[in-house]
């Protein structure tokens, strides 16, 4: 049961009370089971929410990891209490803002993306534009520009955007760490990119243990995405011409054809056709 969400709910009262919440999560389970989802927590939680009216809005979103902040905060003062071993650095010091980070070069922008994103806590995304990758007119069409109007087109300023000329993630996270006071909690990224930032968390957290007091760490947990489609469809499908296939891969937003027609027209014109 997660009994931080829950208490937090119920102090918001308008979901119920701690005991209404509590029975629901357990009508939930059940209902779960019937349905061959047994102990899947992320399937519970979905008929838990959508038992209770909840929708996840940002404003709540953002409270409640400041309410799991709070919480972290106490445990670190009662663990250092007990413990002489422990390292303060391993939790997020209080007041930090927690979010999770999707990383990758949408080019462009479509419904796999898009799905993602939406059920992400304080989202950030980082759109990678090497140098190398970059000047790749087939697999890299689309200008900065063009990506970072597709994301106000879909999600309305509502997640913030970085564009970041390498993938080394360690420089990100220390960007919005220092100036922003930000944690990363959650990487989402493509099957073919785990192992690779895995990696760069290691090497840059070993880094951080050898250097002086006051260093913190990155624990960051890697998420895959369920795979609706690829980039390279989607691209391929504007070449092509084929709006209709089209419309069905990409966020509501993108489907206006006047979107499809510009997007095509710029494709075009980065590989020499047009």
């Amino acid at each position: 049961m997660p009994t931080h969400f829950i208490e937090f709910l119920a102090k918001k009262k308008k979901y119920g009370t701690k005991k209404e919440l509590e029975d629901k999560w357990e009508k939930a389970k059940s209902i779960a089971k019937e349905q061959g989802h047994k102990d899947e927590y992320d399937y519970i939680m979905g008929i838990f929410k959508r038992m209770i009216g909840y929708k996840n809005p940002r404003n709540e979103a953002l409270e409640f990891d400041d309410h799991i902040d709070d919480l972290l905060h106490e445990a670190r003062i009662i663990i250092k209490k007990a413990s002489k071993d422990f390292d303060e650095r391993e939790v997020p010091p209080r007041g930090r803002r927690l979010y999770q980070i999707y990383v990758g070069r949408f080019q462009p922008l479509h419904i796999g993306h898009y799905n993602i994103i939406k059920k992400m806590n304080n989202p950030v995304v980082a759109i990678i534009r090497g140098k190398k990758s970059s000047q790749d007119p087939k697999k890299n069409p689309f200008s900065v520009e063009t990506q970072l109007w597709l994301f106000n087109l879909v999600f309305g300023g509502s997640v913030r955007v970085l564009v970041s000329q390498t993938a080394y993630l360690p420089d990100v996270f220390a960007k919005l760490r220092k100036e922003e006071n930000m944690e990363p909690v959650v990487l989402w990224c493509g099957e073919d990119r785990v192992d690779g930032y895995r990696r760069q968390i290691e090497r840059i957290n070993e880094m951080l243990r050898m250097k002086e007091a006051g260093y913190k760490q990155y624990f960051v947990k890697i998420k895959l995405g369920e795979r609706a489609t690829s980039a390279t469809k989607i691209r391929k499908l504007i070449a092509e011409n084929k709006y209709d296939e089209y419309s069905k891969l990409v966020p509501p937003p993108m489907r206006d054809e006047k979107v499809f027609n510009l997007l095509r027209e710029e494709l075009l014109r980065a590989r020499g056709e047009k």
